[in-house]
């Protein structure tokens, strides 16, 4: 019973649905091109799933540094912190 064409088109159902919604989800956008390995989703679907995860990737790519920094102005920094 070949099922994954089905579970593939209804994640990317979900992302397109949450998209609208302003939810992105690089978990989910990352599990649907590891579940479509080039397969079962059409062309344009695939190209925009991948433009979707290296937008959020860049994005948060540009948020990270201002996370850390503002974790340790409020925390303090990572070395004067003990181990959990």
């Amino acid at each position: 019973m070949n099922v994954m064409p089905t579970i593939v088109k209804a994640l990317d159902t979900a992302h397109q649905v949450w998209k609208l919604r302003g939810i992105q989800c690089r978990p989910l956008l990352a599990s649907i091109i590891r579940f479509d390995s080039s397969r079962h989703l059409s062309e344009a679907s695939r190209e925009r799933i991948e433009s979707d995860l290296a937008a959020f990737t860049l994005v948060f790519s540009r948020l990270l540094p201002c996370i850390v920094q503002a974790n340790e102005i409020f925390v303090g920094p990572a070395a004067n912190r003990g181990a959990c």
